[in-house]
């Protein structure tokens, strides 16, 4: 308790930091998991877009063509759709929607 704000201050975040899940079921319901940090980021007033870029590796390799097409959608319209939907496989649909996104500071709504 001796140490400076300055030192305190990053400890303590990292500690709350590992005992927050919003993400994953482990071992608890995951939809209590989503409003608990949901709630957590809005009295921290967190912007997630802030710290969040939706990308290939951090989302789109991560869920099904059906939901890549609609966060495109969602993102920036519906020619945008057309464009991943017409990919041949998942790997391109990955390629065009990280390309699409990129920039536009859209996040998956479970992370905003």
């Amino acid at each position: 308790m001796g140490q400076l704000q300055g030192m305190v201050l990053p400890l303590l975040a990292f500690g709350a930091a590992h005992s927050v899940n919003g993400m994953e079921k482990k071992f608890t319901d995951r939809n209590r998991g989503h409003r608990e940090a949901n709630q957590l980021g809005g009295a921290l007033k967190v912007n997630m877009p802030d710290w969040f870029d939706t990308t290939g590796d951090s989302y789109f390799k991560h869920v099904n063509r059906m939901t890549i097409e609609l966060s495109v959608a969602e993102a920036r319209g519906s020619d945008a759709e057309l464009s991943v939907r017409a990919a041949a496989k998942k790997s391109e649909a990955v390629a065009i929607a990280d390309r699409l996104v990129a920039g536009s500071g859209w996040i998956p709504a479970r992370c905003a």
